[in-house]
């Protein structure tokens, strides 16, 4: 079974670039846009491009609820994990101070850290703020000036809470952080009128909310199926334009989708996300041996230690994708002259199969006429 999943995996991995030759050339023109920046901007850009990132599902400690901050820093580090999105939720009352420790922590690491603190409709929210996302943000904004890896939050939900988050109230938010540190991000999680009809399209949205915002922390719901993921992410880069895009890949069950997304599915969603948005976060991604369904953090290892390799040169990625191509055309070409010549041999044989037939239904025909002559003779 291992093999089997192993081989899909390489197959997989090597047959999807053959859809994203627009994206390469799009991200070659990116790569030498960064090089005409100021460099405080550069390394902005840096901590918000080529994102490989886990959210949330922290290993604690049961005696006390509180986080195992030196055991989530091994797995990111071993699993070439960049980037870790802190939610502050399971524990209100203890989850800040966690926070801080992980930020301390992560700093000394070198990883890039998110805050994702939870919107109204997704209670109990955390001290020492609340609902109050403005101190929320004022809060945010001095930590990110003490741990410069403190790089973006976000909020959960954000496009089902509009009600709340006005534009008004955001833009109250984004001068409140921006006044203290300008350089902080502010990604919302937004769903898409794409995704969920009830929901504004990523157009719509970014018309509204777009300048307010530095880009959008996409979830992608089809746990089943990547056949629309492409579509999705095109749709949000259309819309964001230059913006941060982030794909959120479920490696859990969710409350729309109760059973586990298969290994196969995890592997093409993460590959998928990471050539068409800036980065991917993996949902719920198992971090340590006891959690259920370790085997999904083993194959994130995998495929972010490649995809970490030299990620910056996307110059590099669009040529070894190119040998693929030429590869796999070659091979599509093969593939094409010989369903051809099985289609052939098809009519053939259909064509074959009536002439038999007909002949036999004439020949039985006969026979039958002849034996009743002989009868009616008799």
């Amino acid at each position: 079974m291992m093999l089997k999943g192993a081989a899909f995996f390489i197959f997989s991995a090597l047959l999807l670039p053959l859809f994203f030759r627009p994206f390469l050339a799009f991200s070659l023109s990116m790569s030498a846009s960064l090089t005409d920046l100021p460099k405080n901007a550069q390394m902005e850009r840096k901590a918000l491009r080529n994102i490989l990132a886990a959210y949330d599902n922290e290993p604690r400690n049961p005696s006390n609820n509180r986080v195992e901050v030196a055991k989530i820093i091994s797995s990111l580090k071993n699993a070439s994990i960049n980037t870790y999105n802190f939610l502050l939720w399971h524990a209100p009352k203890t989850d800040y101070e966690d926070f801080i420790s992980f930020l301390e922590a992560a700093y000394s690491a070198g990883i890039y850290v998110w805050a994702d603190i939870t919107p109204p409709s997704e209670p109990p929210h955390a001290e020492p703020h609340g609902m109050d996302y403005v101190a929320w943000a004022k809060d945010f904004a001095n930590l990110s000036l003490r741990y410069p890896n403190f790089v973006a939050f976000t909020i959960d939900d954000f496009d089902g809470n509009l009600g709340f988050f006005t534009p008004q109230y955001v833009r109250e938010m984004r001068e409140a952080y921006q006044a203290i540190n300008p350089t902080l991000a502010f990604i919302p999680t937004v769903y898409g009128g794409e995704q969920i009809s009830t929901f504004p399209r990523f157009k719509d949205f970014i018309d509204a909310y777009g300048e307010y915002i530095d880009g959008i922390l996409v979830p992608y719901i089809d746990l089943d199926s990547t056949e629309n993921l492409p579509r999705v992410l095109s749709s949000a880069r259309e819309a964001l334009g230059d913006k941060i895009l982030v794909a959120f890949i479920y490696a859990a069950p969710t409350s729309w989708h109760s059973s586990w997304p298969t290994i196969e599915y995890l592997a093409k969603a993460l590959t998928i996300s990471y050539l068409y948005a800036d980065g991917v976060m993996a949902y719920l991604l198992p971090l340590t041996p006891e959690q259920s369904h370790y085997e999904e953090y083993l194959l994130a290892q995998k495929i972010f230690r490649i995809l970490s390799q030299r990620q910056d040169d996307l110059k590099w990625l669009a040529e070894s994708l190119e040998v693929v191509f030429d590869v796999y055309d070659a091979k599509i070409r093969d593939l094409e002259i010989f369903v051809s010549k099985l289609q052939s041999m098809f009519y053939i044989m259909v064509v074959y199969s009536v002439l038999v037939t007909t002949i036999t239904i004439i020949s039985i025909g006969k026979i039958l006429r002849s034996a009743r002559c002989k009868r009616t003779n008799i």
